[in-house]
């Protein structure tokens, strides 16, 4: 009967384990999406404070 618990306890674990390890590569694609995104948005005022400072110096 014990024995039976035991096991039971550790497919139990086994099984959240997994449940985390989803969710956790889950957040890790999102963060990844946002630095992508975040570093487009970047790119983009670096260009337009070039060519502000182009337009100033003109």
């Amino acid at each position: 009967m014990f024995g039976f618990l035991k096991w039971r306890e550790h497919e139990w674990k086994i099984m959240r384990l997994e449940e985390n390890d989803k969710d956790m590569f889950k957040k890790l694609e999102n963060i990844e999406t946002s630095l992508r995104n975040q570093e487009k948005v970047y790119d983009k005022l670096d260009r337009t404070f070039e060519e502000l400072k182009r337009d100033r110096l003109k």
